[in-house]
């Protein structure tokens, strides 16, 4: 009886390092899609494996993205989803593993910008008399995704002149603006949902002008 042959798991197509996050990761504004306020961990070699049509399937059915997946030999520690691994001076999020006892496979969203856009803010200052002074000013972040709407609809189901806009943000960039500029125009922030990690602005250009 012929013996199968055992596979020789060989990691040859280059090195990822685990990243932690130092609190410099947290301040507004930086290029997340950088290696900026992210410190080198664990190390791991890994191959390469081809993306099949059902690994992009499952994970659109998850609502999360995959760009690459690679396998490696299974840390001790284990990797967990938004964890953030760089290779070279790529950055990615882990969106999902598979692991079994002795290998793990990543799936990764690599962290990309559409350009930046301004949140613009108000913030009020009192004289010693008590006297308010409205002092209007923005911060510049950068944009994990932006989709431009055809139109925005209102609740009678008829569409308006204005066009819509979904910008995908770090939630500790957003500090609850209600203006945002977005390649040179700007728009009203009208509703925001996130997971903690990452948030989702919708905004209406005609809201503006309302």
């Amino acid at each position: 009886m012929l013996k199968r042959k055992r596979e020789v798991f060989a990691p040859t197509d280059g090195v990822l390092h685990v990243m932690a996050e130092t609190p410099e990761r947290s301040e507004r504004g930086i290029d997340f899609s950088t290696c900026v306020g992210l410190a080198r961990g664990m190390r791991l070699d890994f191959r390469s494996t081809r993306l099949r049509t059902s690994d992009l399937a499952l994970a659109e059915s998850e609502g999360v993205a995959v760009t690459r997946k690679v396998v490696c030999r299974r840390p001790p520690a284990g990797l967990d989803a938004h964890d953030v691994v760089a290779i070279g001076d790529e950055v990615y999020e882990v969106t999902r593993t598979d692991a079994t006892p002795k290998l793990a496979t990543l799936f990764l969203d690599r962290l990309t910008c559409d350009g930046t856009c301004l949140l613009k803010g108000t913030s009020t200052s009192r004289n010693a008399r008590g006297e308010a002074t409205r002092t209007e000013g923005g911060t510049e972040v950068y944009v994990r995704h932006a989709r431009m709407g055809d139109r925005a609809t209102s609740k009678t189901g008829v569409a308006a002149p204005w066009p819509t806009l979904a910008l995908t943000l770090r939630a500790c960039d957003w500090a609850g603006e209600r203006q945002v500029e977005y390649k040179s125009l700007t728009y009203a922030v009208t509703a925001s949902k996130g997971d903690g990690q990452w948030v989702e602005l919708t905004c209406e250009q005609g809201m503006v002008e309302r």
